[in-house]
């Protein structure tokens, strides 16, 4: 009864049985054979004319039945070191299993093949997965498989392999995500975080739970974020949940018609205005007015220009603030002709949710509308840049510093300001989105809108804004 407490009612108590079984049917069976008893004859004065008569004259002793007090001296005798030290083995093992946990700093999971720790925890010797590793970067806890003892491999050849392994799908898994996004799911569960924490002090926010989620949810409404931001926040927790192997609550029916009410009580919508062929036009004639600087003239009317023309975002043009860069380097720009044509190759190595490795552009002559020329304004401000290296930004000043957002920002607001057009309802954006619904009002598929805007979604529908039709 000790022996099976101690075991916990676990699989071992029963290995133990069978093993005894085993050794005890062995035992009975070797102690129940009859035994012979052998007779002893004086080889020296046998003849060898006379042996087999003499084996024929032997007397054969009958079998005697083995005395029960015999077969149990035995069996216990057999059984007596197997049960010494199956019992010995597996009492080390649980006590040494038990010392590890009351050392350790778990916190309480739902499930019962993972445990969560905090990072601040007693580091485990157990290697940890591929997707905990980067689940442990963004939300800050240890999420590990218990192994048992038992099922641990002790070959190292083969410790080595899984090792090599790990690392890799490590690596593969890390890539799947670029910097700014890792970034911005570790500040998403953060908040989150914060306010489990504060809600549901004896509450931990991993496993989810579709209480705290939903109070999550109330709590964004109640301070007033946007529906779209909410929808964010989850769309990044539910990344977060998969990660970790858990269920993904965030499509549960509740969290769905709490964002769907959310949305219609609170839509959310995009104030800003795209930035037309006619308004680009003048714009471009604001920058003689707005700077006296003839390079600078030129810098940011190729700016525009190719912004616009190529469904170019802010920080592909500019430095931003942001963890990765993704401005156009002096490199990634190719003059090529044809029989009928120059153009301009402008090739893309990398951008917001980029999989591909080279996304090219191709920027052509305008020869109807030379005010309008992206290629034309650009091979004049290449000809006085003279970039010194393709490593250099391809938007940037006589030293070679790239042209910042802030920068950029300012020049258009002065521009915006001489044209009496509003500075909040037309930004930086508003290239890209005068550049999609331009593209949509001279019947271009939406196919063709999403490859020429490198969507990866249906996003690009919402910066479509046809005008009503004037009569």
């Amino acid at each position: 009864m000790a022996i099976t407490n101690l075991l916990d009612n676990s699989g071992e108590f029963f290995s133990v049985i069978i093993v005894l079984v085993n050794e005890i049917s062995t035992a009975l069976s070797m102690a129940s054979r009859p035994k012979r008893k052998r007779t002893t004859r004086d080889v020296s004065t046998e003849r060898p004319a006379t042996i087999s008569a003499d084996i024929s004259q032997e007397t054969v002793q009958p079998s005697r039945t083995p005395d029960v007090e015999e077969m149990v001296t035995a069996c216990m005798a057999a059984i007596a070191p197997t049960i010494v030290k199956t019992c010995r083995d597996i009492l080390s093992q649980k006590n040494a299993v038990s010392s590890t946990a009351n050392s350790s700093t778990d916190v309480a999971m739902a499930s019962n093949s993972t445990s969560v720790r905090d990072n601040n925890a007693e580091e485990s010797t157990v290697e940890l997965l591929p997707a905990q590793s980067l689940l442990q970067d963004i939300t800050g806890f240890r999420i590990q498989s218990e192994v048992s003892p038992y099922e641990q491999r002790t070959d190292n050849s083969s410790s080595f392999i899984s090792q090599d392994l790990s690392q890799t799908a490590n690596l593969l898994i890390r890539s799947s995500l670029n910097k700014s996004t890792t970034a911005a799911y570790k500040s998403v569960f953060q908040t989150y975080k914060e306010f489990v924490a504060s809600s549901f002090p004896t509450d931990c926010p991993l496993p989810p739970s579709l209480q705290q989620l939903t109070a999550f949810i109330a709590h964004c409404y109640i301070k007033g974020s946007a529906a779209s931001t909410v929808r964010t926040a989850v769309s990044a927790l539910s990344f977060v949940f998969q990660l970790g192997g858990f269920t993904d609550i965030t499509q549960h029916f509740i969290v769905k018609k709490m964002l769907q009410g959310f949305q219609k009580i609170k839509p959310s919508s995009d104030a800003r205005l795209p930035i037309t062929p006619n308004i680009l036009k003048s714009l471009l004639q604001a920058l003689e007015h707005t700077t006296s600087s003839f390079f600078t003239k030129l810098l940011l009317r190729a700016m525009f220009l190719v912004a616009f023309c190529a469904f170019l975002r802010v920080g592909e043009i500019t430095k931003t603030s942001g963890i990765t860069q993704h401005y156009i380097l002096f490199g990634n720009v190719v003059l090529k002709s044809d029989a009928h044509n120059q153009y301009i190759e402008l090739r893309i190595p990398h951008f917001k949710h980029s999989k591909s490795p080279i996304t090219t552009i191709l920027l052509h002559q305008n020869k109807t509308n030379s005010d309008l020329c992206p290629h034309q304004a650009l091979i004049k401000y290449l000809n006085i840049r003279k970039h010194d290296s393709p490593s250099q930004p391809l938007f940037s000043f006589m030293d070679g510093t790239p042209v910042s957002r802030q920068y950029f920002t300012q020049q258009l607001r002065l521009a915006l300001s001489f044209c009496n057009l509003s500075l909040n309802q037309y930004q930086t954006h508003s290239f890209r989105i005068g550049a999609a619904t331009t593209a949509a009002a001279r019947g271009y598929s939406e196919l063709q809108i999403q490859n020429m805007g490198r969507w990866k979604s249906n996003a690009f529908r919402k910066y479509i804004r046809i005008p009503t039709l004037e009569l």
